[in-house]
């Protein structure tokens, strides 16, 4: 009762504004839902794509540096040495093994070709949004040592998508949720809030997949 009563006052304030003021006062409560949406859903997205970026990047590196160690190994030629083929076959044994490893771990990543159709589908399946525009991002290596190294054995390649869509803020923050629910795995570079006409708001939004192939990927 008390919470109504409250909620009555409030309302006979807002009625008794200018325009101009509440307008100012719309702002500022938008300004605290977007601070709420950025606090409660981006950040949480953010860590998990991280923890698994740098869990994918530490594969990577090892892996590397077991083909390095085989390379140096080769560059010693006909040495008949049974140590050194010994060497040679255990290094072999756990580069399989990371490659199983990178497999598990990035086995619901979702295909670089399937991620703009997938998008698309949950953005018309919801049906609130407007798509304003989409297109594709040269893909890139995930980590700037496998680039300037130029080796591109084991090397993981990020290929990315943008899209602007426009709509209500809850709206929006729906398809960001939906999208984050799918049984597939992407990874989340940049959400951006670009404003619009009250109530609709205009939001970037930058995703990427991984794949061992640097093949373009088109929308």
């Amino acid at each position: 009762m008390k919470l109504r009563e409250n909620w009555r006052q409030f309302t006979l304030r807002i009625d008794a504004l200018s325009l101009r003021e509440r307008a100012l006062v719309m702002l500022g409560a938008f300004m605290v839902l977007f601070l709420l949406w950025d606090w409660l859903l981006m950040a949480d997205i953010g860590v998990r794509s991280k923890a698994m970026t740098n869990e994918i990047g530490v594969m990577q590196e090892r892996t590397q540096q077991l083909n390095q160690l085989i390379a140096a190994a080769a560059r010693r030629g006909g040495d008949p040495n049974v140590a050194l083929q010994a060497d040679i076959k255990a290094i072999r044994t756990r580069i399989a093994a990371l490659d199983e490893m990178l497999d598990a771990r990035a086995g619901n990543v979702i295909p670089p070709q399937a991620m703009a159709g997938v998008i698309e589908q949950v953005l018309v399946r919801q049906g609130r949004l407007e798509l304003v525009s989409a297109r594709s991002l040269p893909p890139s290596p995930l980590f700037e040592s496998a680039a300037l190294e130029g080796d591109a054995l084991g090397a993981v390649y990020k290929h990315g998508l943008e899209l602007e869509v426009e709509g209500r803020y809850l709206d929006v923050l729906g398809y960001l949720r939906e999208l984050e629910s799918l049984d597939w795995q992407f990874f989340w570079e940049a959400v951006v809030l670009e404003g619009g006409d009250y109530p609709s708001n205009r939001v970037r939004i930058r995703v990427y997949s991984l794949n061992f192939e640097e093949g373009w990927l088109g929308v």
